[in-house]
């Protein structure tokens, strides 16, 4: 284990078993707190885009897609970014 400045928040901390490095300049990292912030503010981006994507379907897929466990509607979402079934830019904070 090794001491790392969280590279969002500016908190020291010491990585931990499983930690898995970000791509940050030497001695920074993401913190667990700051973790779990990015995760959540990601999941809420994806929600928005699978309930953007679910009021372009027909009534029948939509009501499908509506059906799907929120991770599966998410994991669609990303799909189609990846695979440019749609275009997403994500904008600075104001």
């Amino acid at each position: 284990m090794k001491y790392l400045s969280c590279g969002c928040c500016g908190c020291g901390f010491r990585t931990w078993k499983g930690y898995v490095d970000q791509d940050q300049d030497k001695g920074f990292g993401i913190c667990k707190g700051c973790q779990g912030w990015i995760e959540s503010l990601l999941n809420a981006e994806l929600d928005q885009l699978a309930n953007k994507i679910e009021n372009a379907l027909n009534i029948e897929n939509a009501s499908r897609f509506a059906d799907m466990p929120a991770e599966t509607r998410r994991l669609f979402a990303t799909k189609a970014i990846n695979d440019g079934l749609v275009r997403y830019t994500i904008k600075g904070r104001p």
